[in-house]
């Protein structure tokens, strides 16, 4: 190969190497970010539970949920749903958010062996996000405390 090539080759191993590394660091960005919802300046990883199928399977048979984390279900309008804690391994807080994304009730601290007992919000809830039991409280979320959404 003469100099002239090995400079071309070079350059253009240059340039897939480049193009290779921005992605990566962007699908990186992109995957590391994901659906999530702040709330009193912290941001919560979520799993965005939309059909049927999701809302039903939930956590059960998950063996955990990551610590900073939870599953965010949402509904198409505000209303008083139900959950349960079937087939459960870990304790939960469910934190109730209205449509204007203010939370309008928590029910903390709910364990696997309260099934088959349901719970619901006291208010018309729109969206519905559970996380580790006790995680609520430390991040001081109250009553009428307001949540971002960033689901993209």
């Amino acid at each position: 190969m003469q100099k002239g090539e090995r400079k071309i080759s070079r350059l253009v191993f240059g340039i897939v190497l480049l193009v290779v590394g921005v992605w990566v660091i962007v699908y990186g960005i992109t995957r590391m970010t994901g659906p999530t919802v702040t709330v009193n300046h912290h941001q919560i990883s979520v799993e965005v539970m939309e059909t049927a199928e999701e809302k039903r399977q939930g956590l059960s048979d998950r063996e955990s949920l990551g610590s900073n984390s939870g599953l965010l279900f949402v509904y198409d309008a505000p209303g008083q749903y139900n959950f349960w804690m079937k087939d459960m391994n870990l304790p939960i807080d469910i934190i109730w958010i209205a449509d204007d994304y203010r939370v309008v009730d928590i029910t903390k601290y709910l364990h696997p062996d309260t099934f088959p007992e349901k719970f619901t919000s006291s208010r018309p809830a729109q969206y519905v996000l559970e996380v580790n039991a006790g995680y609520s409280d430390e991040l001081d979320v109250r009553i009428g405390d307001d949540f971002e959404f960033n689901l993209q």
